[in-house]
């Protein structure tokens, strides 16, 4: 019987042997993520640690706008006229709680009005914000209102020209309700629409009609 000899040219060799060890280097990496992906709990582990390296807690915010002559309802009527006057702001915000409806945020800010009524001034305050939407996948959108203190450093002239005889004050409660729209690849920034409202709160502080509104559009930034 005859044996069938068979040769190889030894670059053949060599050829299936860079091929072998390339393909062990590609399988190598797939095998090892596989077993991570096997055992339990990692995949949770590695959605967190992502969420976390995007989360944004801080926000930084300038805004501005005229000093309405009409009342809260006015404004959001757009039935309002305006003074001689307006505002601009700078405002520091940070999340302090948030879930997949709302979220829970902290604001401190400076501000000064000019034009007619001059005056600095300063506020802190606490936001609920609703974040959940239909149309978040095309444009992402967001409303939410305030409870906090603004003072003012001087009686601005609307203000006591509009308030019972004597009743102007320089604390109020600081009201402002906002909403907000971003592109979804660049959430971090936000357009927004704030009425930037001081009152008495029915006359909780100790006035009548005192108070001023001033529809602001400002631009967010979280990081």
């Amino acid at each position: 019987m005859s044996r069938k000899v068979s040769y190889s040219h030894p670059g053949i060799g060599l050829l299936k042997l860079t091929f072998t060890l390339a393909f062990a280097g590609i399988n190598a990496p797939q095998a090892g993520a596989s077993d991570l992906a096997e055992r339990p709990g990692v995949e949770d582990e590695l959605a967190t640690a992502i969420a976390s390296e995007q989360e944004r807690l801080w926000n930084v915010m300038l805004f501005g706008g005229p000093l309405s002559s009409g009342s809260l309802e006015d404004v959001l009527l757009f039935k309002s006229d305006y003074e001689d006057a307006g505002f601009v702001g700078l405002a520091l915000g940070r999340e302090v709680y948030s879930n997949d409806w709302f979220s829970i945020e902290l604001e401190g800010g400076i501000g000064q009005m000019f034009g007619d009524s001059r005056g600095a001034q300063v506020w802190g305050a606490g936001y609920a914000r609703w974040h959940r939407f239909p149309w978040n996948n095309t444009l992402r959108t967001t409303i939410a209102a305030s409870i906090g203190l603004n003072y003012s450093f001087r009686d601005l002239r609307f203000e006591r020209q509009s308030a019972a005889p004597d009743d102007a004050k320089k604390l109020l409660h600081y009201f402002s309700p906002e909403v907000t729209f971003a592109l979804p690849e660049y959430e971090q920034t936000e357009l927004v629409f704030r009425i930037h409202h001081r009152s008495s709160v029915y006359g909780l502080f100790d006035c009548r009609n005192c108070g001023s509104n001033t529809p602001t559009i400002g631009v967010r930034y979280r990081f």
